[in-house]
């Protein structure tokens, strides 16, 4: 079986603002079955393979404001960037001696001169032998240092000599513009080295991670990302990185639509890629809520003088909100064509931080560790404030049912 990584998803209704997650992408399937073991190879695939790597660039024309050509950009990126291939066997329920063999591929880049290769977690995601080819050709056997399924990061490690590393400079994903380009550079389909070049075409789009948390945040771009080019880099125009590119949006097509989803490289990123490198392991601050981003309209909706926050949707049975006295929604509440859960608490601010989204609030838990005091401003239904002292736990490894009143 053969698997390219990259996920795809799909639209939320309009008052979660989520996107699906669809996990990875069965492109084909050629099974034989010889002495109880079952293989399986796509023949495109194959053909692919023999026919060598193909590097797909974008015009010379499209220069960046340094004057700079995506050609010139690509050929120095592209150095950085690596094909990763997971192989595993897995075994078939009441079929005596009978297995698969099971393929993932995905993309990675080098972090740094000691082999270190930032992917997606779910390329790495149910173990297996890990194989990297090197943009020269070079393959090699990598190892997997840590992942995190929270933020569908993780690190993968080889050994090889240092005039193979060629590690890509972080940039910052804050700077970007709407309508700025973006170059992605990747394996889509397993051929390895190409790029293609697009804009950022939205901010702040909610992605789901492979353990049902949402990612915040993530850069929409209509840059040709597809199946294999999960865990590659999306670069600006100075040839920086600016997102790692991890989903599509599901649209019923098995392929991209112009509609790709990568995590931004923000200071939440960088940390869990150090703790991924350092530990193995990233550990996350939990609150225990569900909620939705309060607008002006919503507020208007609701009779609340305050303009900005996080509404209480739903609070986890025992988490630091449900023991903190927190309130969620118990009735709903249609603002045009969307409904709401209201009645709940609104979360204002985290320690004199205010808060305006959804992402917001998750971007000021992650700069706190499990254990940590933190203080909530809230806004209660009526308009009245208070102020809710608790203690932030270890996020559990895969996303609670959060259960609202509505």
């Amino acid at each position: 079986m053969v698997r390219e990584g990259i996920s795809g998803s799909s639209p939320p209704p309009a008052a979660r603002g989520q996107l699906s997650l669809i996990r990875t992408a069965v492109v084909a399937l050629v099974a034989a079955i010889a002495g109880g073991t079952v293989v399986a190879l796509t023949a495109e695939r194959t053909q692919r393979s023999s026919a060598g790597t193909r590097t797909l660039a974008a015009p010379a024309t499209a220069a960046g404001p340094a004057g700079a050509s995506w050609a010139a950009i690509a050929k120095r990126a592209a150095r950085g960037v690596v094909e990763i291939t997971v192989t595993r066997t897995r075994k078939f329920e009441g079929v005596p001696r009978g297995s698969e063999i099971e393929s993932v591929f995905g993309t990675g880049f080098f972090i740094d001169r000691r082999g270190s290769i930032v992917t997606n977690e779910h390329v790495t995601q149910g173990g297996g032998t890990i194989s990297v080819q090197l943009a020269d050709g070079t393959v090699t056997r990598g190892a997997l240092i840590g992942a995190d399924a929270s933020t569908d990061l993780a690190v993968v490690r080889i050994r090889v000599d240092a005039r193979h590393l060629h590690p890509l400079t972080f940039g910052r994903a804050s700077t970007l513009e709407l309508g700025a380009p973006v170059l992605a550079i990747g394996a889509p389909f397993g051929y390895a080295g190409s790029a293609s070049a697009g804009i950022v075409s939205g901010f702040g789009r909610q992605i789901e991670s492979p353990n049902g948390y949402l990612l915040a945040d993530a850069i929409q771009t209509d840059a040709a990302v597809n199946h294999g080019n999960s865990g590659g880099p999306l670069l600006d125009a100075g040839g920086e990185v600016v997102g790692i590119n991890a989903q599509l949006a599901n649209s019923g097509v098995n392929g991209n639509v112009g509609v790709a989803f990568a995590i931004p490289i923000d200071a939440g990123t960088r940390r869990v890629i150090r703790q991924l490198s350092t530990s193995g392991k990233a550990r996350h601050a939990w609150l225990g809520i569900s909620g939705t981003t309060l607008d002006a309209r919503l507020a208007a909706a609701l009779g609340l003088a305050r303009r900005h926050g996080v509404l209480i949707t739903g609070i986890a049975p025992g988490s630091p909100a449900d023991r903190a006295g927190l309130t969620a929604g118990s009735h709903l509440v249609r603002v045009g064509a969307t409904s709401y859960c209201a009645g709940g608490d609104v979360v204002a601010a985290v320690d004199g931080v205010k808060i305006a989204s959804e992402s917001a609030l998750q971007n000021a838990l992650e700069r706190y560790r499990p254990g940590a005091r933190v203080e909530l401003a809230i806004v209660h239904l009526d308009g009245s404030q208070a102020r809710r002292s608790l203690t932030l736990v270890t996020q559990p490894a895969k996303r609670p049912a959060i259960a609202s009143a509505c």
